[in-house]
């Protein structure tokens, strides 16, 4: 394998892969009908995934608590991203190694992280994932997953 990068602060990160086999799309919309269905969100479908990463905002003081307002509605902007380097992907089975290249990740749009290290969030992997940490002959070695809320200003407990 390829060499690596370090993570700087590395901190768990807890995926809940949407489970694309069991959710019924539609196939003109390309999105789920009625409700996606995510390993490990209820019972007897798989296992949520933890993996190694760093975590970061995009900007300094960057809320994801602030909804922001637009004339469609709350405008559900990317906020924040996690950085996962490729190896430790491998490890837990999420990407294959092959002929030198990484391939068939299984992280993609649309799943959702719902741990980041101590703290239970709820978050979702959003679009194009961003592969960078090139390395001369070997390429990239690590991926960005941009994440966004959903539910900005969900209320958590009593106003």
């Amino acid at each position: 394998m390829p060499i690596e990068p370090n993570l700087l602060h590395p901190i768990d990160i807890t995926f809940e892969l949407l489970d694309r086999e069991e959710t019924v799309y539609d196939r003109y919309a390309r999105e789920p009908v009625g409700q996606a269905i995510r390993e490990g969100e209820s019972p007897r479908t798989g296992e949520r995934v933890t993996v190694k990463g760093q975590y970061s905002e995009y900007f300094a003081s960057a809320k994801h608590e602030i909804p922001m307002y637009t004339r469609k509605g709350v405008d559900d902007t990317t906020m924040s991203y996690v950085a996962v380097r490729y190896k430790d992907l491998y490890r837990r089975g999420l990407v294959e190694y092959v002929d030198g290249k990484w391939t068939n990740l299984q992280i993609k749009r649309g799943d959702r992280v719902i741990q980041i290290g101590r703290e239970a969030v709820n978050y979702y992997v959003e679009g194009q994932s961003k592969v960078f940490a090139h390395y001369p002959s070997v390429g990239g070695t690590m991926i960005q997953f941009n994440l966004i809320d959903r539910h900005p200003v969900d209320q958590q407990g009593n106003l």
